[in-house]
């Protein structure tokens, strides 16, 4: 099997989600790091949060289509 379609690891997801943490600690100012932890957020189904980095990424360009879709996906 190709490595493309092995599975992440728990512990890899875990890991980027605290290195995309310490990005927006680093440059809170960088509206697709929220867009990323959204979606990463969403494949461990923490909808709540996840809502919460796409309106932070809407509050850089409300007109961001990944944000908007994600955000009515999980409603």
């Amino acid at each position: 099997m190709s490595k493309t379609f092995e599975p992440v690891h728990q512990g890899e997801i875990n890991d980027a989600e605290r290195n995309y943490r310490k990005a927006i600690e680093i440059n809170p100012n960088e509206e697709k790091n929220f867009l990323y932890l959204g979606l990463l957020l969403i494949s461990k189904e923490k909808y709540d949060q996840a809502e919460t980095q796409f309106l932070k990424v809407l509050e850089f360009n409300p007109e961001n289509g990944y944000a908007l879709y994600n955000i009515a996906c999980i409603k």
